[in-house]
């Protein structure tokens, strides 16, 4: 038998079977598709609905808030002369209420409660009879006075219109200044209500047709029928049991019951605690499209193996013989790396054709799979911008086109300012959405007036942009004429990121420290340039950051010097060369020794002793100062308590936290810690912050505040008068001790004003009974200034310098300090 006979015989049979075959599966996917079709468009009615009831909600709650803080309606809840309230503030507080009806016509309803439930003030629009303007034994009153400091949201049939409505309720807690004492909590004045229409969710309940016959329906939390559907009303309530299995149901999976009736499909969300919306679609719809598809389907599968059957013997020769000796060609030509290779004259639609087809999409994909390759292992994942090896390799190459004609460029290291803090508090998605909306904002700069190079363009007059990781951007100006070239795009980007990023609908502020390196005057090759961009870069955030800062050679010395620091700095905290020295704290009447503070030192064995201020900054900005800021805790506890064993009279010992251990640990747990270790009763304990470590963030800082002032330990504010001074925060914040800052002291005896400032320091802070202690007293005349001033401890050159543990013993042991 020949090939021209075997092929047919053996073929047809088995084209037969695969068509029916994959008749059967479009028909199956096609059903398929369908029922998700419909259930998607079920869950679609049901998530708009709720996006609707959600969003009316949040604009409620955010525009109840906004009218509780209303002077006015604060003047009016605490006036208690009721003819000046009803005479002349609540003509007033009803037109303020009408203009919110006004920009929100569904608050059709706005009105303010008495604590006992009694309607003091009402405005409905249009106007609705009042039946009763006692609330108090109401159950949706109830359930504001039970849900305490909160706003309470609830659905409920309005007693005045018939209507079931969303009701909004915030208490109005306030304190009286006009008539409560100082310091008295605020107290439960009354509450403000909004009522909303809900006839839009029903008007869409009613009107809403799923498919060609599903229908919506909604159900208080009982189960009975609040909204129906004019297309089909729903018979009966819905049991409480079989609404939560519905509700419970897997997402996207409607569930199959009995119900109103008939076979259907059923899937719920809750609108609200009280308030559930069912979708509802009849099987019987679904059956009837799966039929239609059987037909379809049946129909076009029979026509596909009568036209195949008749054809394939005519086109055998064409489609079969011919084409595989052509495929066979080509499939060599495709291994050997010719992508682009041709599949002339094979166009069958049988299996020939789609072998044919497959050698296409295979050299195709091998194509796109190669550049593929080189774009991830050149570009940025999240940007889409060149990556470092990109850069670095078009650096080196625009090197040489510079070296070669006598051209100057710029390399521009670029870093984010605050990004951090937007990624810590808005989430890492968050962060790289912003990361995305720089790096278009940064393209727009670059391309304004000029382009930016991507992909693998070699065109060395092109400017580029590179993301290095993290926050960090770099940008090559090629060719440029002048340094100030540079500077003018550098104070362009400066501009364009101090401007807020908008990102998931909250606006992010963010700037840019930028550091600049010229070729050839501050490096010959990559790595120099690159180098001294970030060095730069650094100089520029050590300036106040959103700025840009060109590179000098004295910036190289002092990072190597930096580096060099941090290196031993760290070495000294592994090798026990750190060490305290106190400085005692003198009353200013008794001259006896009221406390030591706890100041850091350091012990190098090449360089002698080291201050503070050479090497406290560098364990900042390295992270050091978490390590042994926790270290400082434990030694000063440790100390403090052996003095005390050892029975040297010591009622208190103070230790510096620094800013950074502040926004980074848990100073409370640390602070427990150290007690617990050394046995220290926690009223010996004081820990000095100064101002601006309160105001970085004041609701994180009074947390941990009255955390630390819950073990029982003090809590002094150090340098004060040097930044916010404000009475508001000494009230928020639990300090026990301000600190007046050694600037005001150090010409005290020459300038009367600096007298004064400390004296009006002292008298606010024994009225707000806080201890005052006083930095920097060198001199007799400054200590009988201070004296006078009733300032209550000394501290200073004057008694005594900071001295290490076994110096400092001899002082304790006096029963008062001498002049030094």
């Amino acid at each position: 038998m020949k090939l021209r006979t075997k092929i047919p015989f053996l073929l047809v049979p088995l084209i037969v079977l695969s068509l029916l075959v994959l008749g059967w599966f479009a028909y199956m996917q096609l059903r398929e598709a369908s029922e998700q079709r419909m259930f998607a468009e079920m869950s679609a009615s049901l998530s708009h609905l709720r996006a609707h009831i959600e969003t009316e909600v949040e604009t409620a709650r955010g525009n109840i808030k906004l009218l509780s803080n209303q002077v006015l309606i604060k003047k009016y809840i605490l006036t208690e002369d009721e003819e000046e309230r009803y005479t002349l503030l609540q003509p007033v507080l009803l037109r303020l209420f009408s203009s919110y009806q006004e920009a929100f016509p569904e608050y059709y309803e706005i009105r303010i409660f008495l604590p006992d439930g009694y309607e003091d003030a009402r405005q409905t629009r249009p106007y609705i009879d009042n039946l009763t303007d006692e609330e108090g034994g109401s159950a949706f009153f109830k359930a504001l006075q039970a849900s305490g400091d909160d706003i309470l949201t609830t659905i409920y049939l309005n007693p005045d219109n018939k209507r079931m409505s969303l009701f909004i309720g915030n208490p109005l807690i306030l304190v009286d200044r006009a008539v409560d004492p100082v310091g008295i909590a605020p107290k439960l004045r009354g509450y403000v209500g909004l009522t909303v229409d809900l006839s839009e969710l029903e008007t869409q309940i009613r009107d809403e047709i799923i498919s060609d016959s599903g229908y919506l329906f909604a159900t208080d939390a009982a189960g009975n029928v609040i909204f129906e559907s004019s297309k089909r009303p729903v018979d009966d309530s819905i049991p409480t049991a079989f609404a939560e299995s519905v509700l419970e149901s897997e997402a996207g999976e409607p569930m199959l019951a009995t119900f109103n009736g008939e076979s259907a499909f059923l899937s719920a969300t809750r609108l609200h605690d009280d308030l559930n919306l069912f979708a509802v679609l009849p099987e019987s719809e679904l059956r009837m499209v799966s039929y239609k598809l059987a037909l379809v389907v049946a129909a076009i599968t029979l026509v596909t193996i009568l036209v195949t059957t008749l054809f394939m013997v005519m086109a055998m020769e064409y489609l079969v013989i011919r084409p595989i000796h052509r495929l066979r060609r080509i499939a060599k030509e495709i291994g050997s790396g010719s992508w682009s290779a041709e599949v002339g004259g094979v166009t069958a639609s049988d299996e020939i054709g789609d072998l044919a087809m497959a050698f296409r999409e295979m050299a195709i994909n091998l194509q796109q799979s190669d550049e593929q390759v080189r774009i991830l292992a050149y570009h940025d994942s999240l940007t889409g911008l060149p990556n470092r090896t990109m850069f670095q390799e078009y650096l080196d190459q625009s090197i040489l086109h510079a070296k070669r004609n006598q051209q100057s460029l710029a390399v521009m290291f670029l870093d984010l300012d605050n990004f951090k803090q937007v990624n810590d508090s808005l989430g890492h998605y968050a962060g790289d959405a912003l990361l995305q909306k720089v790096a278009q904002r940064v393209t727009k700069v670059l391309r304004g007036g000029d382009y930016l190079a991507r992909g693998s363009s070699q065109n060395s007059g092109e400017k580029i942009l590179a993301r290095l990781g993290g926050d960090e951007f770099i940008i090559l100006l090629p060719d440029i004429p002048d340094s100030l070239a540079a500077g003018v795009v550098a104070q362009r980007l400066v501009e364009a990121l101090a401007k807020p990023v908008i990102v998931s609908g909250e606006a992010c502020y963010v700037s840019a420290s930028i550091g600049i390196t010229l070729y050839p005057d501050d490096g010959s090759n990559t790595n120099e340039l690159i180098k001294n961009a970030d060095i730069a870069m650094y100089h520029a955030k050590e300036k106040g950051k959103n700025n840009y800062q060109f590179f000098e050679n004295l910036m190289n010395v002092a990072a190597r010097e930096r580096m060099k620091l941090e290196t031993k700095l760290r070495s000294a905290l592994e090798r026990g060369h750190l060490e305290l020295h106190y400085q005692p704290q003198i009353d200013s009447l008794t001259h006896k020794v009221v406390g030591l503070e706890a100041l850091l030192r350091w012990r190098d064995p090449e360089d002698g002793l080291i201050l503070p201020n050479d090497f406290i900054p560098v364990a900042e900005t390295s992270g050091l100062i978490l390590p042994i800021g926790e270290w400082v805790l434990h030694e000063a506890c440790r100390q403090a308590r052996a003095w005390q064993n050892a029975g040297y009279p010591l009622p208190l010992m103070s230790v510096n936290v620094s800013n950074v251990q502040f926004a980074r640990q848990d100073v409370a747990s640390i602070v427990e810690a150290a007690l617990g270790s050394s046995g220290l009763d926690p009223r010996c304990l004081e820990i000095e912050i100064t101002e601006s470590t309160m105001m970085s963030d004041p609701e994180i800082a009074a947390q941990v505040l009255d955390d630390v002032k819950g073990l029982g330990v003090g809590i002094a504010l150090d340098d004060f008068g040097t930044g916010y001074s404000s009475l508001g925060y000494l009230r928020r914040f639990p300090i026990d001790t301000l600190k007046i800052d050694r600037g005001f002291i150090s010409e005290i005896d020459e300038k009367q004003a600096d007298a004064e400032i400390v004296g009006a320091i002292v008298a606010m802070a024994h009225t707000l009974h806080l201890r005052v202690v006083v930095e920097g007293v060198e001199t007799q005349s400054q200590l009988d200034i201070v004296t006078e001033r009733q300032c209550d401890v000394i501290q200073g050159f004057l008694f005594s310098r900071p001295l290490p543990a076994d110096e400092i013993v001899r002082l304790l042991a006096e029963p008062s300090l001498r002049i030094a």
